[in-house]
């Protein structure tokens, strides 16, 4: 009996000590996901951990249970490298129990809800919030988590994503929403003349100023966005590369049969990569496909190339075809054009509809005639 006392006081003092020490570059991450599951921002949202939550009064969860999630099963599998990790928290948001397999909210009768947020504090987050783009596609949380902490620490990043497919996993565009815990870490972020991410000169602006952008934008009213951004390079201004959606998927052709029509081009070019416009009608010697991916024009572009033997030349018809991917300056001209174009034929219907409406609430005409005396 005496031995097992001996060996349960002297594994408590490993543990003791353990705790004092700083914790590694992996007990960090474990300890700030962690952290993030059982934050206000992540817990007022996440109803599996809510419901978690309720079936233990005394507000514990199982180890076991949070590694069943993705990003913490990334850093370890083992649930004694997780709960070391933990105790080194200094935060005081969570605790492990004795056992060292659970994991609770200090203010466990605490859980924070969505209906709980006011006004108030939405626009404190807001407030506190920070859109920065610029990122390579490749970037994972992680990297842009420990490069934010230059800066201060973040109680949420939102990587925005878009769908590359209709069959494929969304993909990281490059650009975040941070959520800092101090609206000092945003100041200063927005202050600064410049701020680079490896080699990248990454667009920062608050989320505030971001919206507003986007709202001109859907207005077709490109000019009015250039004072919004405080610090703006020449070749950044009005963050033009934004109204581009899919990258590298418009097409330019030129030399097409005089016959041929819209839907004989889509059709020819949909074996390549699904068309989402063909801008051409019949009779004009050049037009642009569309394609609803990215990098859609290039799949399509080099499968033609690819197939042709030498000397030959792409065919539309009967006819040579030219074809270039649209890139640059021109590419961005063309995805503003599109929108421009689709804000105008909406004011268009939607005016068309108004005046519709106000000449059906005329009062009918009546016929006066004119009673003889």
């Amino acid at each position: 009996l005496s031995s097992n006392m001996a060996e349960s006081n002297e594994d408590q003092q490993k543990q003791d000590v353990s705790i004092l020490e700083e914790p590694n570059q992996l007990e960090k991450k474990i300890i700030r996901q962690v952290e993030f599951y059982f934050g206000d921002r992540n817990l007022a949202k996440d109803k599996f951990l809510q419901e978690k939550l309720k079936e233990n009064e005394d507000g514990w969860i199982g180890l076991d249970v949070l590694l069943t999630f993705n990003r913490l099963k990334s850093l370890s599998t083992d649930s004694s490298v997780i709960s070391q990790a933990l105790r080194k928290s200094t935060k005081g948001l969570i605790e492990v129990n004795e056992g060292g397999d659970k994991v609770r909210r200090t203010d466990f009768k605490s859980i924070p809800t969505i209906a709980l947020l006011s006004p108030e504090v939405r626009k404190e987050i807001k407030e506190r919030t920070v859109y920065l783009k610029g990122f390579p596609e490749d970037s994972t949380l992680d990297d842009i988590q420990e490069f934010l902490l230059e800066y201060g620490e973040t109680d949420l990043i939102q990587m925005r994503k878009y769908l590359a497919d209709h069959e494929k996993a969304k993909q990281f565009k490059g650009s975040v929403f941070a959520e800092f815990k101090s609206k000092s870490s945003v100041e200063q972020l927005c202050s600064l003349d410049e701020v680079k991410y490896k080699d990248n000169v990454l667009v920062v602006e608050t989320k505030e100023d971001y919206f507003k952008r986007q709202n001109l934008k859907r207005k077709g009213n490109f000019t009015a966005q250039e004072p919004l951004l405080k610090k703006q390079k020449p070749e950044e201004k009005e963050e033009e590369e934004d109204f581009v959606k899919y990258t590298g998927a418009v097409l330019h052709f030129k030399g097409c049969g005089k016959d041929t029509n819209r839907e004989q081009i889509k059709e020819y070019f949909r074996q390549y990569s699904d068309v989402g416009w063909v801008e051409f009608k019949i009779g004009d010697e050049e037009g642009y496909v569309r394609f609803d991916e990215k990098d859609g024009a290039k799949k399509a572009f080099d499968s033609i190339t690819g197939s042709l033997k030498e000397g030959e030349t792409p065919k539309l018809g009967d006819d040579d075809t030219e074809l270039r991917i649209v890139e640059g300056q021109e590419e961005i001209d063309y995805w503003k054009k599109m929108i421009s174009d689709q804000n105008k034929k909406r004011k268009d219907k939607l005016t068309g509809r108004q005046d519709h409406h106000k000449r059906g609430n005329k009062k009918p005409y009546k016929r006066q005639i004119k009673q003889e005396d």
